[in-house]
């Protein structure tokens, strides 16, 4: 009994960790996006 409560907050714990890892993902991917964007841009106004 004691050993499935552990299990089971164990669990709760990784997908915790997946959670905050998949937007940390997010996040960095749409500040690189944002920053090629606005890289792109500056190029095309230059030519």
């Amino acid at each position: 009994m004691e050993l499935e409560k552990k299990e089971g907050k164990r669990k709760k714990e990784e997908g915790r960790n997946k959670s905050k890892h998949f937007l940390r993902n997010a996040a960095q991917t749409a500040v690189s996006y944002q920053l090629s964007a606005t890289t792109f841009s500056l190029l095309s106004k230059l030519y």
